[in-house]
Order: C-alpha cells, then sequence, then structure tokens
C-alpha cells in the first residue's frame, strides 16, 4: 500500500483482497483527515488457494 499526500489530496494506490478491505482504507484516512480529499486508486485482487500442490525440484 502506498499514500501519496498532494496538497489537499490524499491518494491511496495498492492491492487488497477484498472490496470491504477497499472500502475500510477510505474509511481510515476520512476519521483521520476529513479535511482532505481521497482519491482511492487501490485495486481488489482475488487470492485464492491452488488448486494442487506445487513440486520443488
Amino acid at each position: 500500500m502506498r499514500v501519496q499526500l498532494r496538497g489537499e489530496h490524499v491518494y491511496l494506490v495498492g492491492e487488497v483482497a477484498s472490496e470491504e478491505r477497499r472500502r475500510h482504507l477510505t474509511e481510515v484516512v476520512h476519521e483521520l483527515a476529513p479535511e482532505l480529499t481521497v482519491h482511492n486508486e487501490v485495486g481488489v485482487v482475488e487470492c485464492r488457494e491452488p488448486s494442487t500442490a506445487e513440486e520443488l525440484d
């Protein structure tokens, strides 16, 4: 997760495992700095367990 502050704007950049976590990031920034505009550019990636075991040589 990367947080960039540009003037009165906060940019959140990175990846999380769910939409709920993405929304929570915005909520936390609003609670800590309500005067700033939040731009949540965080992507949601699907994280699943592998379907088969990986063999290492």
